[in-house]
């Protein structure tokens, strides 16, 4: 599928995408709430700035994708796989990150506020450097932040 069918469609009122594959498409600063890409493939995908609160992305796969100051909040990223992937600023407030691949992922600068990341993996390439953490469920099942 193209982005300008992926476009359409959505614009259409349409929110299934399960399983599609959107290998090396540009999303960039697209506002895409509440869309289902579980089982989707978007790795090596440009999505700066995309908008997609609420979204299931559950066993979704990202390789090498560019989420920097994407909005995230309350997406469901269980058993998704996010290898090599940029997060910078991203918000992701209230996200499922549970069982969630995250080696060597950058979340610089991120809001991590209130996401579960029980049971992810992270590696010692996986950069959490001033990250936002309130009432964070990390990956040993531990919260942190000043509130939790």
């Amino acid at each position: 599928m193209t982005n300008e069918e992926l476009f359409t469609r959505y614009a259409r009122g349409e929110r299934n995408f399960r399983g599609i594959n959107l290998d090396g498409a540009d999303l960039s600063g697209r506002d895409l709430r509440d869309i289902d890409l579980s089982n989707a493939s978007l790795s090596e995908a440009y999505m700066e700035a995309v908008q997609l609160d609420n979204t299931c992305l559950r066993n979704t796969y990202f390789f090498q994708t560019c989420l920097d100051g994407a909005g995230l909040q309350k997406c469901d990223f269980t058993d998704a796989s996010l290898g090599y992937c940029s997060l910078s600023s991203a918000n992701l407030t209230g996200a499922r990150l549970v069982n969630y691949n995250l080696s060597s992922a950058e979340f610089f600068h991120s809001n991590l506020s209130d996401a579960d990341l029980s049971g992810s993996q992270v590696d010692d390439g996986t950069e959490l450097d001033n990250a936002i953490f309130k009432k964070t469920k990390m990956p040993d099942g531990t919260l942190k932040g000043s509130e939790a």
